[in-house]
């Protein structure tokens, strides 16, 4: 048997201002009014893109009020924040157009009309790289600033895998500073790096051997597609060269200001997700490790019927594994939703923490974990 799994989905990046799905459209529309990215180029050059999407989030708004009011009003307090929907319907479109038939999806068929003829196919493409650029431009920001990834990393053993769902760095960049994973071969795969350190002491140390392994099926923000090679490339830093991992230094590559978009290898919540081979590949690792598991930890991650690939993921694991679920007040619809899925001996526990709760020694204050100082009684827990 192996050891444990930790399954890491969108609640799990709470900690770190990371937004969960119902709130991701509205913490996009917050970035784009953002007046820092006013003087990025390729940003300004994408205007219109910018007005097209969030016209297209209105359409969806009205479509949602005019069914809720029976069809009498456009206006409502009611707001379409689905971004696994609108991006589902985004590739469904673009399928749409280019496959030698329409592209069959279970969907609402009267909404996609409406999408397809609001926009056309050019703009869609469109909208959808700017998605890619938001989703990364969110994401990188992102700083975990309580310490739930480093605690996280305390936990883990050699021989545990992490599976993150999340596009962000928040486990990889804890996992290095904790000496548990190096990019080169932690991700399951040997990596090609875009870029490389100035020292060949920070050479070796990216390539060391790690004892956790963190598969990310989805891709991450600092992946990129080779274009000849068709293999996933490792970024170790921004555009601009500054390094996404303590203590590495990179050549800058670029003076001033970003200037240009990005094009990670990230798929974007949506139900069609055509994986190519070498996703396929951390897929089937990821199969491997639940069901060698004795422990499964699934930490704020909703297994959605419609997302097949997660869904084989926990058909997968052993009957003689217990998971346990940890998901605050949406445990219980977690644990409603992997019962379907999971095999009928396997012992499922919902926690009813939070990460931060699950976390924290039982009968010691959160904050004593980073900071070590006193607190009197009554001071603030987890959450």
């Amino acid at each position: 048997m192996g050891k444990a799994v930790y399954i890491l989905g969108s609640g799990a990046s709470v900690c770190a201002g990371g937004p969960v799905a119902v709130e991701l459209l509205d913490k996009l529309d917050q970035l784009w009014s953002d007046p820092v990215h006013g003087d990025v180029k390729w940003f300004r050059g994408r205007r219109e893109v910018l007005e097209a999407t969030r016209r297209l989030i209105r359409y969806f708004d009205a479509s949602i009020n005019r069914a809720i009011s029976g069809g009498r009003s456009e206006v409502g307090e009611h707001r379409f924040n689905d971004a696994e929907q609108l991006v589902t319907l985004l590739d469904a479109s673009i399928l749409h157009h280019h496959e030698s038939e329409p592209y069959d999806l279970t969907l609402d068929v009267s909404a996609l009309q409406g999408f397809v003829r609001e926009l056309n196919p050019e703009m869609i493409q469109e909208i959808r790289g700017f998605f890619n650029w938001s989703f990364y431009n969110l994401l990188v920001r992102l700083r975990d600033k309580a310490g739930c990834y480093d605690e996280l990393s305390k936990r883990l053993q050699c021989g545990d895998t992490v599976i993150s769902f999340n596009y962000d760095l928040l486990a990889d960049k804890a996992l290095w500073r904790a000496g548990l994973w190096t990019p080169r071969q932690g991700y399951g795969f040997l990596a090609r790096f875009q870029d490389r350190p100035v020292t060949s002491q920070q050479k070796r140390a990216i390539s060391r051997r790690s004892s956790v392994c963190l598969l990310k099926p989805h891709g991450s923000l600092n992946w990129d597609w080779g274009f000849f090679s068709r293999n996933v490339i490792v970024r170790l830093g921004d555009e601009q060269g500054e390094a996404y991992f303590d203590g590495l230094e990179l050549p800058k590559r670029l003076s001033g200001k970003y200037v240009g978009g990005t094009d990670r290898s990230m798929f974007l919540p949506s139900f069609i997700k055509p994986f190519p081979a070498p996703f396929l590949a951390i897929w089937l690792k990821a199969i491997d490790a639940v069901s060698t598991a004795q422990e499964v930890h699934v930490i704020g991650f909703s297994f959605r019927l419609a997302d097949s690939m997660a869904a084989l993921l926990a058909r997968r694991t052993s009957p003689k594994t217990k998971v346990t679920i940890v998901a605050g007040r949406g445990g219980k619809a977690v644990e409603r939703s992997l019962k379907t899925l999971l095999h009928k001996d396997v012992a499922v526990v919902d926690s009813g923490m939070t990460f931060e709760e699950w976390l924290r020694p039982k009968g010691k204050p959160w904050i004593e974990l980073f900071t070590g100082a006193e607190t009197r009684a009554g001071s603030r827990g987890g959450g």
